[in-house]
């Protein structure tokens, strides 16, 4: 297990755990804080502190609730958040991930536990080396392969007699400015950018989504169609297919929003104007955000857990080592996935 950037993963860990305790979910909480001793064990790690402001920086809120629906007691929304500056590039990282328990499936906050889990051992500890570019991507594609992995392996056990636990997933992982986005499921990340506006970045996985893509539907019937709920893929699928990440070069002032169902479908906007209006408020931080668009979900109706990660960009574009052109395949992949809403 590599130790060199061992103090770092320990605070991420923690920061980690002492959010999923706030947020009453004690299992989570309990295995952060193990990850986190685990890691404080190693008596060769290095400790470093950047000294400078690192020209990207990264601020995060998180957004978690169970809702007001009385049958769903236990939020099945698992997130882990953190962005952390490499000793050896002084490269600022990050990794935001967001699963959901898939309604109607067994033991769903236990899938989206286990998927989350998962990721974040697979990729933090590589994502402190010198990954970037084209390896980000793949390690992204990892991450979302040894969650499934996780998940189809609990679904082995016969304690479970045939029932099949599943989760949906979305994740974005970053260095310096460039980033790359991959979800399974009807979770989704967002970008508000100044100027822009909102976009969604990631393709819902789900029968409405479908419907909608062919015609069939209007935008606003995917709100309240009878099927809204069906997901055709999943995490805890033995051959799930994942799509290609989408690729991002962040910008100044750019804001991403990974959220469960829990949020997008009690705003019942397709254009999600309630949304881009507290993502566009200069005037608040990250968390003030994030506490916002619970309460927004809640306001709506609250009939799904809620969960969601915003993550505000700042970048002093005159001290980054490069300013990260895409190549042209990643400009047209941009432009194909920012037409998504």
């Amino acid at each position: 297990m590599p130790t060199s950037h061992s103090s770092d993963l320990v605070l991420a860990y923690l920061r980690n755990s002492l959010a999923a305790q706030a947020n009453g979910q004690t299992d989570h909480a309990a295995f952060l804080f193990d990850q986190a001793v685990e890691w404080l064990g190693h008596n060769e790690r290095e400790y470093w502190a950047a000294t400078s402001i690192p020209p990207v920086q990264l601020e995060i809120g998180i957004g978690l609730d169970a809702g007001n629906n009385p049958s769903r007691t236990k939020n099945e929304d698992y997130v882990f958040a953190e962005r952390l500056v490499r000793s050896g590039d002084r490269e600022t990282v990050g990794i935001f991930v967001l699963a959901d328990g898939a309604g109607g499936h067994a033991n769903g906050q236990e899938a989206s536990r286990i998927a989350v889990h998962a990721f974040v051992d697979e990729v933090l500890p590589r994502l402190m080396g010198n990954v970037r570019g084209l390896a980000l991507k793949d390690l992204l594609l990892d991450g979302m392969r040894e969650a499934n992995k996780a998940v189809c392996l609990r679904n082995e056990d016969p304690l479970l007699f045939g029932r099949i636990m599943a989760t949906t997933m979305t994740a974005v992982l970053s260095v310096g400015a460039e980033a790359y986005i991959a979800n399974v499921g009807d979770s989704r990340t967002y970008l508000c950018r100044p100027g822009v506006g909102l976009k969604q970045l990631t393709r819902d996985h789900s029968y409405v989504a479908q419907l909608l893509e062919a015609g069939d539907i209007e935008p606003r019937d995917v709100y309240t169609h009878p099927k809204r709920n069906i997901i055709y893929r999943s995490l805890g699928e033995i051959n799930v297919d994942l799509d290609e990440p989408g690729y991002l070069q962040l910008q100044n002032g750019d804001i991403l929003l990974l959220c469960s169902d829990g949020l997008w479908e009690m705003v019942r906007d397709p254009e999600a104007k309630a949304i881009h209006a507290i993502l566009s408020d200069s005037e608040a931080d990250a968390s003030e955000m994030a506490e916002a668009l619970v309460d927004l979900a809640l306001n709506g109706g609250g009939h799904d857990n809620i969960g969601l990660l915003v993550i505000k960009t700042g970048l002093i574009v005159e001290d980054l080592k490069t300013i990260i052109v895409p190549s042209f395949a990643q400009r047209v992949e941009m432009q194909a996935v920012a037409s998504l809403s």
